[in-house]
């Protein structure tokens, strides 16, 4: 209690008791852009809004009073005088709110299942000009701010990734209004044996983009019994299962240039795509 009555009208200095367990402390008197910690642990912060200040007047304060001894030397005088009103007009300079620039960079996640992410790397405070204004408003003069700078803005590359699956099929049926496929309904077929090494195991099969919501499908993996003509030593997708238009294929602006690492063992390769006129993959 007695440090409490002690410092309630002064500000934290290191010469406080109980300075050391300080945590944060952010008096928040300066227009720079940087938020001084006073504590020990120098935990600084960035302001990312405008930082506007208003006056208080004398009264108002109550912090840092000292205490003096010193009397003010006072006279005091009466008369007859003349009291003469006179009007004038004070003009003074009007500082414009600074422009806040917020430098961003990209930190890319390659090889994960994350997005890339964006962060601010830098928060520059640019003042406008001084400007000058009279009673009504109008402007008298403009000073140029002594601080400029050139900004130009630049792309940067982003990459969106998610959970990735492989698409083993894609095809188009009639829509289920009204359809009937008869009492021995209709079957596909499809050579899986590309996916061999990804359908090992416990797996988890869905139906999507529409067709689950239509005619039931009876879908069948078959494995031939025998040689193969090749033993399947590597899957690798290439880009994850999604639609976009044809224009966006066309001009490269949808799917990334990768590079593929290939297995020096192999001896042969192949590269299977499916586009369907319902979403191209």
């Amino acid at each position: 209690m007695a440090a409490i009555d002690e410092w309630r009208y002064k500000n934290v200095t290191a010469t406080h008791p109980n300075y050391t367990s300080l945590e944060l402390e952010y008096n928040i008197d300066s227009r720079s852009a940087t938020i001084t910690d006073n504590s020990p642990n120098n935990r600084d912060g960035t302001y990312f809004s405008q930082n506007t200040f208003s006056a208080f007047k004398g009264d108002s304060h109550f912090k840092e009073f000292s205490a003096s001894v010193t009397k003010p030397n006072i006279d005091l005088y009466q008369g007859t005088y003349n009291l003469t009103i006179s009007n004038d007009t004070l003009v003074d300079t009007t500082f414009y709110n600074p422009f806040i620039v917020n430098e961003r960079t990209i930190y890319p996640k390659p090889g994960t299942v994350f997005s890339d992410s964006i962060g601010v790397v830098s928060t520059n405070y640019w003042p406008e000009n001084n400007v000058l204004f009279n009673l009504n408003g109008g402007v008298l003069s403009t000073t140029p701010s002594s601080s400029t700078i050139q900004i130009t803005p630049s792309n940067l590359s982003y990459f969106r990734r998610s959970a990735s699956k492989l698409e083993i099929m894609s095809f188009v049926t009639p829509y289920g209004i009204n359809l009937d496929l008869g009492n021995d309904g209709k079957a596909w077929y499809f050579d899986v044996t590309d996916f061999l090494p990804i359908l090992n195991g416990p797996r988890r099969i869905t139906l999507e983009r529409g067709g689950q919501n239509q005619e039931e499908m009876d879908i069948q993996f078959f494995f031939i019994v025998g040689t193969p003509p090749r033993d399947i030593k590597q899957l690798d997708q290439i880009w994850q299962v999604t639609s976009t238009a044809y224009s966006s294929i066309l001009n490269n602006s949808f799917f990334a240039p990768k590079t593929i690492n290939l297995d020096t063992s192999a001896r042969q390769f192949k590269i299977r795509s499916v586009i369907t006129g319902h979403g191209q993959q």
